[in-house]
């Protein structure tokens, strides 16, 4: 129907119009589109059903388009965690959204209601969403939740018990690529294969259950030094040394990060041992770190600039559609050959003759510094 020249045109409809639709007040429905402040899920459900049906936009046309980026646990200047950063930066920047940063150092074993978050995190004028890197636990993912913010979070570095189908969530698939690096080692003729890291960590652990598999499969024993500190230098630096002064057989080294191999590189050399001419190392990640060691490090591309991304159009997608169920998505990895690691020729078992378990080497630094074995 047309409309002569001075006529009232249709007006768009309003607030007003889906408080009445939905048989709440105006405020509900604003905080509804805000999330300012707790609205059950039945009368959620209402307003937003009502919005739809009569075409109102809940979301905010003018807000701060802001993503906050919580790194937990972890330093700024951590090789992989920053270069998740920057690449959610990037994603947001193209899509006109800002990104904030927010470090958080808390305990892990923190009960959630003795956690406190930035209350910024509150404000549905302010912040949009937000980005979980770093090292987390579920006690913070509970608090999010309650905030009623959309996030998303990045899976692997998430420790103790949670339940990942509550979450949007984004993996690295790990388990994989350590697998896969494992069995590239056993194809260049390497069995005496250690692998080192701080099992106790998430990611270590995971990484563990590749690189186990691909032991047992080809009927190899698996060989493990973990040393439980979070310094991956270290890790690599005493649990190689360990090694060498117990006068265990090996032929190759699998870090469980390129941090940890740098430690590992340290501990050979000091023994005057030559990567690769003694021993072949390979790690995780692909970090600069890799390409600055000398050799260079053959190691695992983990793709943290397509985690980045992922991270943050997954936060856009559910700020878009609230509703959405849990997403959730896995990149793969990519085994890089650099020089650090060399052929020897055709593989052959490791595996006790006695059917023994495989061994498991654990180096603990107590108190006062000292380090010892246990086995």
């Amino acid at each position: 129907m047309g409309y002569s020249e001075g006529a009232l045109k249709p007006r768009n409809p309003t607030f007003s119009d889906v408080a009445r639709a939905a048989g709440v007040s105006v405020a509900t429905v604003s905080r509804v589109a805000s999330h300012t402040a707790y609205v059950s899920p039945d009368v959620e459900r209402r307003v937003r059903a009502a919005a739809e049906t009569i075409g109102v936009s809940l979301e905010k046309r003018n807000g701060s388009r802001l993503i906050a980026f919580i790194l937990g646990n972890r330093s700024l200047l951590h090789p992989f965690h920053s270069h998740v950063l920057t690449a959610a930066e990037s994603y947001c920047a193209d899509k006109d959204y800002n990104l904030v940063f927010f470090p958080m150092h808390y305990s892990v074993n923190s009960p959630a209601v003795q956690l406190h978050v930035p209350r910024i995190f509150e404000r549905g004028d302010l912040i949009d969403g937000l980005i979980v890197s770093g090292v987390n636990s579920n006690n913070l993912l509970e608090v999010l939740k309650q905030v009623r913010r959309p996030f998303a979070v990045y899976g692997d570095t998430v420790e103790g018990p949670w339940t990942p189908g509550k979450y949007d969530v984004v993996w690295v698939d790990d388990i994989t690529g350590a697998y896969d690096l494992t069995r590239f080692l056993q194809n260049e003729g390497h069995s005496r294969i250690w692998y080192v890291a701080n099992t106790r960590q998430t990611w270590f652990a995971r990484r563990l259950q590749g690189y186990r598999a691909a032991m047992n499969d080809a009927g190899l024993q698996p060989l493990i030094s973990s040393l439980d500190s979070n310094n991956e230098h270290e890790v690599g630096l005493l649990g190689t040394k360990d090694l060498l002064r117990r006068g265990c057989a090996l032929d190759s080294i699998f870090g469980g990060s390129d941090a940890v191999c740098h430690g590992v590189y340290t501990a050979l050399r000091d023994a005057g041992l030559s990567v690769p001419k003694d021993v072949s190392v390979v790690g995780f990640n692909d970090t600069p770190e890799a390409n600055l060691l000398h050799p260079a490090l053959t190691t695992v591309r983990a793709f943290p600039e397509i985690l980045g991304r992922m991270l943050a159009e997954m936060v856009m997608s559910r700020i878009n559609d609230p509703g959405l169920s849990p997403q959730d998505r896995v990149i793969s990895t990519q085994v890089i050959k650099r020089e650090s690691s060399r052929s020897i020729g055709s593989i052959h078992s490791a595996r006790a003759d006695d059917g023994t378990e495989p061994v498991q080497a654990v180096l603990k630094i107590d108190q006062d510094g000292s380090a010892g074995s246990v086995r």
